[in-house]
Formats: C-alpha cells, structure tokens, sequence
C-alpha cells in the first residue's frame, strides 16, 4: 500500500513534491549557514551581546530553521504515504513556527521574549502574551513593510495566512466533521471517496502541497528581505555554506513563480 501511494504521489504530484524539495534544501542549508563559529552571523549589531543561558541568537535561529526543515520533510513523507490529513495538521504547526521565527529572527525584544519561556506554563503565557493569531498577523505585517513588500502584496500576503489558520486549524482542533472527512482519500481517476486507513495517496494532497510550497515561499522571501535590506548582511564571498545556501534559495523563488503562476511568468520573461 505505501509503494503505491508512493508511485501514485509521484505520478500525479511530481512537480509539486520537486518544488519542495528544492525549498527543503534552503531552509536546510540556511540552518547551518546562520550558526557558523568562524564567519560573522546575519544579525543586527545589537543581538550580538545577547544571551539566554548560553544561547545566542546564531543558535536559537539555526534550531528553529531545524525544526522547520524536519517538518517540511515529514510533511511531504507523510503524503508520499497517502497519510494527507496527518500531513495537514504538520501543515498547522509549520505555518505558525515559520511565522514566530521570522519575527523571533527579526526583533531583539521578541528574542528576549521568547527565550524566557523556560518551561510549558512560561511558554504558553508568552505564546499567548506576544505569539497568539491576531499579534502574529500584526507584527508579520509590519515586518513585510519594513523588508519593502508593496502595500497591495502584504494585503494579500495576509489573506492568504488568514485562510491557512482556518483551513488547517480544523484538522488540528479535531471535530466530527474533520474526522470523518480526514478518513478518507480522493480518488485520482474516479469521483468517490476510498477510506484511507493506513495510508493511501489522495488528490487532495495537492492543496497540501500548494500550501506547503506557499509557505516555503514566504519563508524565502521573508528571511532574503529581513537578511539583506534589515540586517544589510553580505556574507563573504569564500564561505562555502552561504555560496551553497544563497543561491539554492534564488532558484526556489524563480522556480516558484514559473510554476504557481505560469502564464504571468511566460507574459513577463517574454518582454524580456
């Protein structure tokens, strides 16, 4: 069962699960990129004083980008598998982890903020203090004007982040409704439902996946801008990790646009 999902995600997704991959290679490399003991890190000058119990930003940021990476990873092996609604609720927890790095990696203040939930009952008092949905969606807006996103794509942007919490949120908040629809699978060549017990490949994988590349997406563009017109960081040009990472990152974003939004790209390139 799981040799076929595999072969039918392949088949049907191919494109979609490549574009990831090629994501899940940025944020990999961009993890050990941030953290390199002999190379100057893309932080303001003012986090370079800080610690929390020995852990500077440089190695908070490269656990976080971890943690992101292992997730994408197990999202697109749990749709190899046919395990979608599994791979859906790892969507939820994804998109909120790239959303409270990206202002985590941006703000001193939100550094110290969230370094000091030393255990679960701190934690879930700064989660809600300064990380809930709506302080999210203001501070990520702001963020997305200072790297100089036009105001018309950052009204977008948050539409788009809005749908994911409540698209993904019902999977994570289990209802009647989610759990007797999560059961099941899309069929790929006929219009019914199969039951999806242990796993089987299903055309609704490839939301999923669109998300799921939307959000590597917005974690590329997000951590360029924040790198580049925030921190004003430009790595050496002999350091390996950033050579390897920087451009991996560039061919995701083209490589992105092409594929989501194809006629747009071909009308673009062509008057050039």
């Amino acid at each position: 069962m799981n040799i076929k999902s595999y072969k039918e995600v392949h088949k049907n997704f191919n494109e979609d699960i490549t574009l990831a991959l090629v994501g899940l290679t940025y944020t990999t490399y961009f993890s050990l990129a941030v953290n390199q003991d002999d190379h100057k890190n893309p932080m303001l000058d003012d986090f370079l004083d800080i610690t929390s119990d020995s852990l500077t930003p440089s190695l908070l940021y490269q656990n976080m980008i971890t943690i992101i990476s292992n997730h994408v990873l197990a999202i697109i092996r749990l749709v190899e598998g046919g395990l979608d609604t599994s791979a859906r609720a790892l969507i939820r927890v994804l998109a909120e982890t790239i959303f409270i790095f990206i202002i985590v990696f941006t703000s001193k203040d939100h550094f110290d903020n969230y370094c000091n939930g030393t255990n679960d009952e701190e934690a879930r008092s700064i989660w809600y203090k300064f990380f809930s949905k709506k302080k999210i969606h203001v501070e990520l807006k702001k963020i997305e004007k200072r790297i100089g996103l036009p105001e018309e794509i950052v009204s977008e942007i948050n539409e788009i982040r809005t749908s994911i919490y409540k698209e993904y949120s019902s999977v994570v908040h289990s209802s009647a409704y989610s759990s007797v629809l999560g059961s099941y699978a899309f069929d790929f060549n006929v219009d019914q439902l199969q039951i999806g017990v242990g796993g089987k490949a299903s055309k609704a994988s490839k939301n999923t996946l669109s998300t799921l590349n939307w959000l590597l997406f917005y974690f590329a563009i997000m951590t360029k801008g924040i790198v580049s017109n925030i921190f004003e960081f430009r790595p050496k040009s002999d350091n390996e990790t950033w050579r390897i990472a920087l451009p991996i990152r560039e061919c995701f974003i083209e490589l992105y646009l092409k594929i989501t939004y194809k006629d747009e790209y071909k009308s673009v390139t062509s008057k050039h």
